[in-house]
């Protein structure tokens, strides 16, 4: 959990619980489960979660006591990512720690809570009952790294309504073509809700990967999602190069690397939604 965090997409973290499996080639290199390790942790794979603190519960009710001044500071709402440590989706997680969950997003509504997963075929058993009362508050997204898992993920998204949808395109291992007519139809049996924007989709976030064992990615792979989203209108973010700059060569890390997208900082936010 923190207030601020280094991460260029929201502005604060909360974590209910700590703990996953890998799933999917995103997560080979997952710095959460290194972080767990070197905390001495041991929660990743089939073994038990750890839920966090009261205190660490009670941090969202703190920052929604103060959600006033941060909308007359900000001109917006808090974006709260929840969880860097987890996924709020994942089927090894007690149904009671997440029905809590639900009633602390419930308990907070003047919060954004982004909630990003990998595992989206599970989102439409795991809703609560009252999930119409609270889905303004919450942006939901999903991860999809390479086209295998764009085309696996993004029909499952696109059948629940959400404040907003968005998709977190890192770290990219692949190229991504955008699908809608094709997503679309794949989840047009349970497709609910707003589809304006890439038939459904709100913003796009992607980067490149990080740390001492990161994958190169090619740089024509984010020029042409910046391409796809410019022509359907979507907020693009890039959020960084990781250890492999612009011109493919390796460098001791993500800040040396930089943000520019051919000289450009792209930092686009679905703010109409909010």
């Amino acid at each position: 959990m923190a207030e601020s965090t280094g991460i260029e997409w929201t502005d604060s973290t909360f974590n209910p619980w700590w703990g996953c499996t890998k799933i999917s080639p995103a997560c080979d290199h997952c710095y959460a489960a290194d972080l767990d390790k070197r905390t001495g942790g041991n929660h990743w794979g089939n073994v038990p979660r750890r839920r966090t603190s009261e205190k660490n519960w009670n941090e969202p009710r703190r920052w929604q006591k103060k959600a006033g001044e941060f909308m007359e500071e900000h001109g917006r709402k808090r974006r709260v990512f929840c969880a860097s440590m987890a996924d709020v989706f994942d089927n090894q997680i007690d149904t009671a720690w997440r029905d809590d969950l639900w009633a602390l997003i419930r308990e907070c509504p003047d919060l954004n809570w982004l909630l990003l997963t990998k595992r989206p075929q599970n989102i439409e058993k795991m809703l609560p009952a009252y999930w119409d009362d609270i889905k303004g508050s919450v942006w939901l997204g999903t991860t999809v790294e390479d086209q295998l898992r764009a085309d696996q993920n993004i029909p499952h998204l696109l059948k629940h309504d959400s404040a907003v949808r968005f998709l977190s395109i890192e770290p990219m291992v692949g190229p991504v073509s955008f699908r809608w007519a094709e997503w679309q139809e794949i989840s047009s049996n349970g497709s609910t809700g707003h589809l304006d924007g890439m038939n459904g989709i709100d913003w796009v976030i992607a980067g490149g990967e990080s740390g001492p064992h990161a994958r190169v990615a090619d740089p024509d792979w984010f020029r042409q999602l910046r391409d796809q989203c410019a022509e359907a209108g979507v907020p693009f973010l890039f959020k960084q190069w990781g250890n492999w700059d612009e011109n493919m060569q390796h460098v001791r890390n993500k800040k040396e690397a930089g943000r520019a997208l051919n000289g450009v900082h792209h930092d686009g936010y679905p703010g109409a939604k909010e």
